[in-house]
This record gives C-alpha cells, structure tokens and sequence, in this order.
C-alpha cells in the first residue's frame, strides 16, 4: 500500500514562516517563566550585588506568564498594625504555585499549536515578498510597542500584548467554523489577490497555484490536477510542492 503523503500540518511541511512563528511564540513566555540562578539586587549602599538562589521562595520578584506562579511577600501588606516609625519586618518567604506554572505551559502551548495552524492554513507556501512583508511587521512591533505601552500605560500595553498572543485561538475557530458551514473563503494572500481579478495571470505562479488549490476545493479534481501538471512543467522548481498536491487530490479521489 502506497504510503500517503503529509499534510500540510505535518512539521515536514511546515515553511519557514511557521518555525519563524513557533519561535517568536516560544522564546519570550519561555523566558519569563524560567527562575534566574543568579539575578543582581541593591543593597543599603545602592549598590548590585549578584545573589545565588537556593530556593524559589527566596525569590523577591515575581516570575511567570501570563499567571505568576512564584509570587514575593511584599512587608507593606499585612494585618499586623505597626507603630508609626517602626521598621518595616523582612519579606517572609516567596509562595510557588505549580499549578499555575502548568496553566502557563498549557496556554503556551496552546497559542502556538493554533499559531501554527493558522500560518499554514492561510500561508502553504509564500513568496518573497510576503518574507519582506513579514519581517517588516516584526520590526515593527517590537520598534514600536514599547513606545504604544509608554504612552497607554503599562496594563493597557500588556492587555494588547496578550491579546495578539492568543489571537491565533480565535483565528482557529474562525477558519473551522468557516470550513463546518463550507463557505468558502481565500486562504492565501494570492488567492484573495486573483480573486479581485476577472481573469488569472498564467504568468505568475502563485496565481496558478492558487487557482488549481481552488479547484481542489470545489471538488473539480480533474481541472485542478491539470492545472498542476500544467504548472510543473512550466516552473519544475515547484514540481515536489504540485507532486504533493496531486497525490493529495488522487488519495481523495479513491477514497
């Protein structure tokens, strides 16, 4: 029995945007939930002493996202009425919670399997331009959300920051909710480019690409493997993606 090819889902078909993507999604909340062996803290002098952590309730600052699973006694909340002028007692120890660090991880996990979903639902291949595209919108947030949370304020910042977070989560209810009442709708940028055209530019092969994907959809099997082998022989440095693509559409085709 010929062994089917993989989806798109599959990491071997993931692209370059996608792993872009798992780590972006990974690096900065894998960061602020790991515990510093050593972080610096000021003493009476004002000056940074580095200090070696033994224990996680030693911690004086609060380390997770986006909940805070180690979380630092803070001496001026407390219901112990204090004399005016009085010392202010030392921190008493950091309380851990671990469930909160596996919610952090679920979480975590979760935005990036929908990430993921998401970038090779709308973007099976891409161009250049999209890399450009991408790369621009990139610099862009991290230039310029520190300059939007200076200016609205640091919760308001970090409420937008969680939200584009999670916004392949809703992204992914969307395109299944889409797919369950069978509407169709484009899912790559050159399929909503062509779909603004009346005629498709059989020079340019994404738009042949994309016109074959849309007959695959529609179910008219048979025009869009011509419309592939057709392209293959025309640009064969995309002959592995159509070779795929065929197989895809004949594996439907038997079943």
């Amino acid at each position: 029995m010929a062994k089917s090819p993989p989806t798109s889902m599959h990491p071997k078909r993931w692209t370059a945007i996608t792993w872009l993507g798992i780590f972006l999604w990974l690096w900065g909340p894998t960061v602020m939930n790991l515990v510093p062996s050593i972080y610096a803290i000021e003493n009476d002098a004002g000056e940074w002493e580095k200090t070696t952590i033994a224990n996680l309730s030693e911690l004086p600052f609060a380390i997770g996202w986006p909940f805070h699973y180690i979380v630092p006694d803070d001496p001026f909340i407390t219901s112990v009425p204090m004399p005016v002028g009085t010392a202010l007692p030392p921190p008493g120890p950091a309380e851990v919670y671990y469930g909160f660090l596996a919610i952090n991880i679920f979480l975590i996990a979760l935005a990036t399997a929908a990430l993921v979903f998401c970038l090779q639902t709308l973007f099976p291949r891409f161009t250049l331009r999209t890399v450009f595209a991408v790369t621009l919108i990139v610099a862009l947030y991290f230039g310029l959300m520190p300059h939007v949370t200076r200016s609205i304020g640091f919760i308001a910042g970090s409420l937008i920051v969680d939200g584009l977070y999670f916004s392949p989560i809703v992204g992914v209810i969307a395109i299944l909710t889409l797919k369950k009442f069978n509407v169709q709708w484009p899912t790559t940028i050159s399929h909503l480019r062509s779909q603004f055209r009346k005629t498709v530019d059989h020079n340019d092969p994404e738009e042949v690409l994309a016109h074959a994907s849309r007959l695959d959809k529609q179910g008219r099997w048979e025009e869009a493997i011509d419309v592939y082998r057709s392209a293959a022989l025309k640009w064969p440095h995309q002959a592995t993606y159509i070779g795929n693509c065929v197989a895809e559409i004949e594996e439907k085709k038997s079943t």
